[in-house]
């Protein structure tokens, strides 16, 4: 799970995006800059289709942190009430967003 993060990171850094990476003991800050930094993510749920019930299922979405140059860190993700991680979220709202 790592791995997405710290691939996100190191391309910010290539493309000159940034210029200052909070201290990682400032885990917030550090979350709100990569969620600032990627364009996209993985939606973890708890399935609720039948054939994999109870197992962790996982889909990729674009996210946005808000206007280009005026992100704010809070990740903004659009889902069709279609997709199935809305359903798996609509019997539990449990889930992990990386």
């Amino acid at each position: 799970t790592a791995l997405p993060i710290c691939g996100c990171l190191l391309l910010a850094l290539l493309l000159g995006a940034a210029l200052a990476i909070p201290p990682h003991d400032q885990v917030a800050k550090v979350a709100r800059y990569v969620a600032h930094s990627c364009d996209w993510g993985s939606l973890a749920t708890i399935s609720v289709q039948e054939v994999v019930r109870g197992w962790p299922f996982a889909n990729v979405f674009s996210v946005s942190d808000g206007p280009l140059e005026q992100g704010t860190g809070v990740p903004y993700f659009y889902l069709s009430p279609l997709e199935i991680s809305v359903h798996d979220l609509k019997v539990s709202c449990v889930f992990f967003f990386f």
